[in-house]
């Protein structure tokens, strides 16, 4: 009666024993989500992050669960969290998002090499991401979400980007290439993150503060899951090169001599 079954492991505690009502190791799904009777120990994580750590576990296998995995997972939700809170309040100021988007080719052409390295990097995560979804491997998308959103875009080039964004003047060229860079981001992010954690994808799809009609954030476009084309055809995936100006990290580091 099914298109496809997905089978897993035995859900074990943290010492990989099996859980057992006699023992007390049952983790109860609803005091993840809701918390327990003492939130200090217990928590309140949210759906997300219990999905977050279904998804980073690799199910081929038993899998282990407590305490001390659910805060290294709610930790891991936090930083993307506040990466993605970043990004969406550096572009407040842009009015229409299809002025100075990176998909018209001569704006394209005209950014710096760590722009479009940043963006041949988010279009690598699209496409890597569709096809571990495809083949039920949500760890590698998790994997690669992690990687893209706390090395690439926080830890670099976030780091770099903050004087273009805060010193130059409000239309400088720097600083609306690097917002073009943050809204190709904007469009790409809550679709890939979507399958996973849908409240975070959703919360961020709301909270863009531009809204065009004929974007892909269209003011009559309710949900991040009503999109039109859908978001995982394969055929509108983000549609960044690998940038051939700056391929390595060497090289965009010279490059960050920008700021």
């Amino acid at each position: 009666p099914y298109a496809a079954v997905l089978t897993h492991g035995f859900v074990l505690d943290e010492a990989g024993t099996k859980m057992s009502k006699s023992i007390g190791n049952v983790v109860d799904p609803r005091e993840v989500i809701e918390g327990g009777a003492n939130k200090k120990q217990q928590p309140a994580y949210g759906a997300d992050v219990l999905r977050l750590w279904v998804a980073s576990v690799d199910y081929s296998a038993d899998v282990r669960i407590g305490p001390n995995a659910l805060k290294q997972v709610f930790e891991s939700y936090r930083k993307l969290r506040n990466t993605l809170r970043f990004v969406v309040g550096n572009v407040f100021d842009v009015a229409d998002a299809t002025t100075h988007a990176a998909t018209t080719p001569a704006v394209y052409e005209a950014l710096p090499s760590l722009d479009t390295w940043l963006l041949g990097r988010l279009a690598d995560l699209e496409r890597e991401c569709d096809a571990a979804y495809a083949s039920y491997d949500f760890a590698r998308a998790v994997s690669a979400i992690s990687r893209f959103c706390s090395s690439d875009l926080s830890a670099f080039y976030l780091d770099v980007a903050k004087d273009r964004l805060y010193v130059s003047p409000a239309d400088a060229k720097r600083r609306r290439d690097c917002q073009a860079v943050l809204q190709a981001c904007l469009e790409t992010l809550p679709r890939v993150i979507a399958p996973i954690l849908p409240h975070l994808a959703e919360d961020l799809w709301q909270h863009v503060p531009y809204l065009q009609p004929g974007t892909p954030f269209d003011a009559e476009r309710a949900s991040v899951f009503e999109g039109r084309p859908l978001p995982w055809t394969g055929a509108n995936l983000a549609p960044y090169p690998r940038s051939a100006k700056s391929t390595t990290r060497a090289e965009t580091d010279a490059a960050a001599d920008d700021r």
